[in-house]
């Protein structure tokens, strides 16, 4: 399937997803395997797919972009697992799913239209409420009533300076 980001989304849900969905520990709590420290829970995306939360660039080298460090999940209805997402792939400007998926995400986070490309370019209604970061969900079909999407990312140790307006 492929399809134009500058195509309305009425048929298609933009959302987030959290990465890391965790490993228990014996605790029953999400840790981080490094520190011990809590993880955060993943952040539930709705339809705008605009992160309500400032993503961290884990490669800052790459002045014109982005490089988060992000795991998009399906949460089917009544059950608490983690469906990983894949990213899409891009072909001649468009947006696909890879062969096998039945969805995918795009990463969008190009506020100043730094990028020649359409495909990472942030929406005005995730630019308006300040975050660096968006994903569109592409699906082959509709996700099944009830489905949640989540977003578990590393954040921005320093919001107030990488997202002054979130």
């Amino acid at each position: 399937m492929n399809i134009r980001t500058s195509l309305s989304g009425a048929a298609l849900l933009l959302v987030l997803l959290p990465s890391g969905c965790g490993d228990s520990t014996s605790a029953g709590t999400d840790s981080d395997t490094t520190t011990g420290a809590p993880e955060e829970p993943p952040v539930e995306l709705d339809a705008s797919g605009c992160v309500p939360k400032c993503v961290e660039d884990v490669n800052a080298a790459t002045i014109t972009k982005i490089e988060a460090d992000c795991e998009v999940c399906d949460h089917p209805p009544g059950q608490e697992i983690c469906e990983p997402l894949v990213e899409c792939r891009e072909e001649l400007g468009w947006l696909k799913i890879p062969e096998g998926e039945t969805a995918c995400f795009s990463f969008r986070f190009d506020d100043s239209f730094i990028t020649p490309s359409e495909l990472d370019d942030l929406s005005q209604a995730c630019s308006d409420l300040g975050t660096n970061a968006e994903y569109f969900i592409l699906r082959a079909g509709e996700a099944p009533a009830g489905t949640t999407v989540t977003v578990s990312c590393t954040w921005s140790p320093d919001p107030a300076m990488d997202c002054p307006m979130l």
